[in-house]
């Protein structure tokens, strides 16, 4: 089993732009606390000041799937490499310029408008990487590569959140909290901004992929693909997009959100917290290639779902061990869970599946953004269902849900692939 070159540069330079993107759109939630104090008027309460931060958070969110619809549309009509490379490129203007953005006492009430419009840049950016990054790769190589390559690919998008994680512990523990309300905030964002640039030059030389080639030669190619989509692949669509919902709830909960969780809720320390939730990264990191291979060569299906059980188990011990201040204990299960988030993470071998070629950048699309938009509101829905409903558990009692339907998709069909392709699936 020999690589070739040019699939060592599909891997290299596919994780690599992932990982800079999803730092960059990440760290926002890691400064949420100096957020709310730095772009939103004094004169609100720190419950109000908080809730509107993640707000903008969440728009991020919410945008994605227009930026997905538009950009996924541009790469089944006019191919994959256009929108790897302009995602970047976008990604990293927006960050460098939230570094650089002054703050309300400054500007006044511009402050949270200029966040919000460059969150949403942020978002529009976001929904065209994902998609074509994932056909991207998967069309570039061969067989037997790609679920190493996919796995690859994603684990680079941990190692952006793991970056985002590192560099906020590093910030939080080398500054003191004035430091960071004054001015050292603004470090991890320029420093994002610059990489993104960086990935933009990785980038400008990478060729087609060969399965566009052929559509576009065979002249398959479709006009609108997103009516294709939606007129024939109905189930695909909603099967895959509560596969995306699994893995994106569980990613917000568990290597996200939770240290800021667990500072505002259950008042553990910044500093510890971010460290375990690194090691907890760095387990997901390793597992989610290794898993992606194993996956695409015997059971794709059977690794995703066993996954999401075992989380869905495990989620309850966690969540005890939190509440009752077991940090050792928590710490053991978190690495655990860490393991798992690499077999969830195999998602987009199903997606694939789900979606021909000639509609495959949408179909991901749309499965990947309206989930990771929903999961985007998670830190405000259990911000709101702490403070207001004094719902504590609320975070466990999401992932609970999403897990629980996730487990019934199980048992949907999967139209429009071959006998021998649902044989290799389950």
């Amino acid at each position: 089993m020999k690589l070739r070159k040019k699939d060592i540069q599909v891997f290299v330079v596919s994780s690599i732009g992932g990982a800079l993107e999803f730092y960059d759109f990440i760290i926002f939630v890691f400064f949420a606390y100096v957020f709310s104090k730095h772009f939103f008027s004094k004169e609100l309460s720190g419950f109000i000041q908080l809730l509107s931060t993640y707000v903008i958070f969440a728009v991020g969110y919410f945008v994605r799937p227009v930026g997905g619809v538009i950009l996924a549309h541009f790469g089944d009509r006019y191919g994959r490499k256009k929108i790897f490379y302009l995602s970047i490129l976008l990604m990293g203007i927006s960050t460098l310029a939230i570094g650089l953005l002054p703050s309300y006492s400054h500007i006044g009430s511009f402050a949270p408008v200029f966040l919000l419009f460059l969150r949403v840049c942020q978002g529009f950016a976001l929904g065209g990487e994902l998609p074509g990054a994932t056909a991207f790769v998967y069309e570039h190589l061969e067989e037997r590569f790609k679920g190493l390559g996919v796995g690859l690919l994603y684990s680079g998008l941990l190692v952006g959140i793991l970056t985002g994680s590192l560099v906020s512990a590093i910030i939080f523990k080398c500054f003191t909290k004035s430091e960071v309300l004054d001015y050292a905030w603004r470090i991890p964002f320029i420093f994002g901004g610059i990489l993104a640039f960086i990935g933009v030059y990785l980038r400008r030389n990478m060729q087609e992929t060969p399965v566009f080639l052929e559509i576009e030669r065979r002249k398959k190619l479709e006009k609108i693909p997103v009516i294709t989509l939606f007129k024939s692949y109905k189930i695909n669509l909603f099967k895959g997009f509560v596969n995306v919902l699994m893995a994106a709830t569980e990613t917000m909960v568990f290597l996200i959100f939770l240290p800021a969780y667990l500072k505002s809720v259950y008042k553990y320390e910044s500093g510890d917290i971010f460290i375990i939730n690194s090691f907890c990264l760095l387990v997901a990191i390793i597992a989610t290639p290794v898993l992606g291979l194993f996956a695409y060569r015997f059971k794709r299906l059977r690794v995703f779902y066993l996954s999401t059980l075992l989380v869905l188990l495990i989620s309850l011990p966690v969540f005890y061990f939190i509440a009752n201040n077991k940090l050792a204990s928590y710490t053991v299960f978190l690495m655990i869970i860490g393991v798992l988030t690499g077999g969830i993470l195999t998602y987009p071998l199903l997606l694939i599946r789900y979606f021909k070629a000639e509609i495959r950048v949408s179909g991901l699309s749309f499965c990947l953004n309206v989930a990771f938009a929903l999961a985007g509101t998670i830190p405000a829905l259990t911000t709101f269902l702490n403070e207001v409903l004094q719902i504590k558990h609320s975070l466990l009692l999401i992932l609970i849900a999403v897990s629980t339907v996730t487990l019934v998709t199980f048992f949907l069909p999967v139209s429009g692939s071959s006998e021998q392709e649902k044989k290799a699936f389950n």
